[in-house]
């Protein structure tokens, strides 16, 4: 599918945003962690370092190597990865949200 020049520029303009809104999220779940009274310092340890070793993995997939050619494929692994969601790319164009959209239900 070629990607139209509307898109592309939504696109580049809202990568930041979301990877800063994704992070949030992944930094709140670290602070739960870590406040976690239940657990030893170790253990809380080992599980900040799994979750973020996981989250590494899935933001170099969603936002390493951007090129209009994989904007597609980024969106629907950021979809996938509930970094976005269907607010989020409603200002796209029909075609982009319903390829993310039925992507979803692969």
């Amino acid at each position: 599918m070629d990607v139209l020049e509307s898109d592309w520029k939504l696109f580049k303009n809202n990568l930041t945003v979301w990877r800063e809104n994704y992070l949030v999220k992944i930094n709140e779940e670290i602070v739960l962690i870590l406040s976690d009274k239940k657990i030893t310092e170790t253990q809380k340890f080992w599980k900040v370092k799994k979750q973020i070793d996981d989250k590494v993995e899935i933001l170099k997939d969603c936002f390493d190597d951007i090129r209009r050619s994989m904007m597609l494929i980024k969106m629907m692994m950021m979809y996938k990865n509930k970094i976005i969601n269907m607010e989020n790319i409603s200002g796209f164009s029909k075609d982009v949200v319903e390829n993310v959209k039925n992507f979803n239900k692969i």
